[in-house]
């Protein structure tokens, strides 16, 4: 089953960027999957969850560590403001990350040391029908009859993913992640 996620930027702007950066990525027109772009060799990255089990519909605040290792600021602004989000996704679930088509102009730099970006996971779909099924098949799911909105996703074990457009960041280890029913 598949869903569409549309997910906002919640880091605020990476600060400390010095005047002299290296270019957003070390080949430009080349995309990886998951929308991201060729990282430099001096960055690194990790992310860390606040929990690996969670109740579905519940979020999982999370932080993507990035550590630059060279001596200069690298520049991960590629005309727009880089995106990003991290998902959840497994073998029977895999999620269609979409972000806002909006520019923002703000600058992106990640500093020499470790720069620490805050994200938050949904463990819910972030997009749902009032209408399902209307006489043909799909893969989005029927909003809750409460009305609270996305249902959460189904029960299991996950993990986890870095998804981004003109992101230049590697794809870290993925962490394990075990989503109960809800409730």
């Amino acid at each position: 089953m598949a869903a569409v996620l549309a997910v906002a930027l919640l880091a605020p702007a990476p600060t400390g960027a010095a005047t002299e950066a290296l270019p957003a990525t070390p080949h430009p027109g080349h995309r990886l999957p998951h929308g991201l772009l060729p990282a430099w060799p001096q960055l690194h990255d990790h992310l860390v969850v606040d929990t690996m089990a969670v109740v579905a519909g519940k979020p999982i605040h999370a932080t993507l560590v990035v550590v630059n290792r060279g001596r200069i600021p690298v520049d991960l602004f590629t005309g727009c403001r880089p995106k990003y989000a991290v998902a959840l996704d497994n073998p029977t679930y895999t999620p269609r990350v979409a972000f806002p088509a909006t520019c923002d102009l703000r600058s992106f730099t990640i500093p020499p040391g470790t720069t620490k970006l805050p994200v938050r996971i949904e463990t819910t779909y972030l997009r749902c029908t009032s209408s399902p099924g209307a006489g043909r098949p799909t893969t989005t799911p029927a909003c809750s009859a409460s009305g609270s909105g996305p249902p959460g996703l189904p029960a299991g074990h996950y993990r986890t993913g870095l998804f981004g457009t003109g992101l230049a960041l590697p794809q870290p280890h993925p962490v394990a992640v075990t989503v109960r029913p809800g409730r």
